[in-house]
């Protein structure tokens, strides 16, 4: 796995800087929308006017970090480009630094990088003016600076909790989806307090939290909410407001479970799946599924424009069915479906493992860190009940669980054992990954 990594994430690393050479002067997806607004930083500055003036309603780090590029650089598409490939790349040697240190998670944390690697979008966002880059820098900063605090007992750890605050914050105003961050972080720092309540740690805790969260609530207040005022004018077609939407979860669980599933077939103990219980799972999620679709929750995506850029399943689906709607339409629920099973025992899988141990005692036990990954991303899925946008969920957005879903894959479904077909999926599917980027 280390010789797979060694060789992978250099081609990774000249693929991308080609792409971003050959078309230096391209824009692609929303490089054009995104600049935008890096323009009107540019033009004036860094403030509440041009803060009123933002369109789009991700975030504002990002766009921040890219004015400060093109202060220094030049504003130049190229320039932001390299900007998100070195934030990335530097996110990653930052991974490798931290496994080279800690043998026991050495491994996972490898598969993490290569799980991250076969992203069908992980070029995409080394590659092209995209928020994920700093979004994924940012995540990683969190959950390091988490998991020392955790692990140090002496006073230097209220350091690390001041800076796993600061980053979440950060976290919160580079991509509004990770706000399953806040829900993790605050959930863990709970399940600290149970076994002996401290009232002084919690009023530290609490202050560490509102002081993360101080960017954040800057924003709302300036914007009057989540969604910049200019967002409704420039994009009237989008709704982007908080509310409930039932489909966005359920497509997003079943995501999940697609790009999970190989690595459950594939792996060493896929024969235990075949239990009568598990048969009756898979039968249950084929006759709910099949009810779904006549709340055309699958609908969506078998009209999407017959583009990757989309998402992989999305296209799959939609040139299905483009060939026959029948056709089309029982593959899609059927692939569903499945995703759904494998994305629900995936959740059940990790859950029974580390809810086994006394979770009450988690933070001194080997678990630490597979409890905080498991958190953020049973929260990134339910946040999405809150999300009206983007209808109901688009498979990009998959990029910012990916490293987390790679080391608990590593941990719970692989058993720690990588054997031959999974090394042969996970190649296959980077080079699918490097092509996919010069297709958009």
């Amino acid at each position: 796995m280390k010789n797979l990594l060694k060789y992978s994430l250099p081609l990774f690393a000249i693929n991308a800087l080609l792409f971003i050479y050959y078309y230096q002067n391209n824009y692609f997806w929303d490089d054009f929308e995104h600049l935008l607004d890096v323009k009107t930083y540019l033009k004036f500055g860094i403030n509440t006017k041009s803060l009123l003036l933002h369109g789009n309603e991700s975030g504002i780090l990002t766009y921040w970090f890219w004015a400060i590029l093109g202060n220094i650089f030049g504003d130049n598409l190229t320039v932001y480009r390299l900007g998100n490939f070195s934030v990335l790349m530097l996110s990653i040697g930052i991974l490798l630094k931290i496994a080279f240190k800690n043998k026991t998670i050495e491994k996972p944390i490898y598969f993490s990088i290569l799980f991250f690697l076969s992203s069908m979008f992980a070029s995409m966002v080394a590659s092209l003016v995209l928020t994920e880059a700093l979004s994924l820098f940012f995540l990683v900063l969190t959950f390091i600076s988490l998991y020392q605090y955790l692990k140090i007992e002496t006073s230097k750890r209220f350091v690390w909790l001041f800076l796993t605050t600061t980053f979440m914050g950060f976290c919160l105003i580079t991509r509004f989806y990770l706000m399953a961050v806040f829900g993790t972080i605050g959930l863990v720092l709970l399940i600290e307090h149970l076994p002996k309540f401290n009232l002084k740690m919690a009023l530290i805790q609490v202050l560490a939290i509102v002081f993360g969260l101080i960017p954040f609530f800057l924003l709302l207040y300036y914007w009057k909410g989540m969604v910049p005022p200019v967002f409704k004018i420039r994009y009237p077609q989008f709704t982007s407001e908080l509310g409930l939407n039932f489909k966005r979860p359920v497509v997003t669980l079943a995501y999940i479970g697609i790009w999970i599933s190989p690595l459950f077939i594939l792996s060493n103990s896929f024969k235990s799946l075949f239990s009568i219980k598990n048969l009756q799972l898979i039968i249950l999620f084929l006759l709910a599924s099949f009810f779904l679709i006549s709340n055309d929750i699958y609908l969506w995506n078998l009209t999407e424009k017959e583009t990757i850029g989309t998402g992989f399943i999305d296209f799959l689906m939609s040139k299905s069915y483009k060939i026959n709607k029948i056709f089309g339409f029982t593959l899609n629920a059927l692939l569903m479906s499945l995703g759904l099973f494998f994305g629900s025992l995936f959740l059940k899988l990790i859950s029974t493992n580390i809810i086994n141990l006394d979770l009450f005692s988690f933070v001194k036990s080997a678990f630490k860190i597979e409890v905080m990954l498991f958190l953020f991303i049973l929260f990134y899925i339910l946040e999405q009940f809150f999300v009206s946008g983007n209808v109901p969920f688009y498979e990009r957005y998959l990029v910012l669980i990916y490293p987390a879903m790679g080391y608990l894959a590593f941990q719970f479904v692989l058993k720690q054992e990588i054997n031959f077909k999974i090394k042969i999926y996970i190649m296959v599917l980077i080079v699918i990954s490097f092509i996919n980027l010069w297709r958009i």
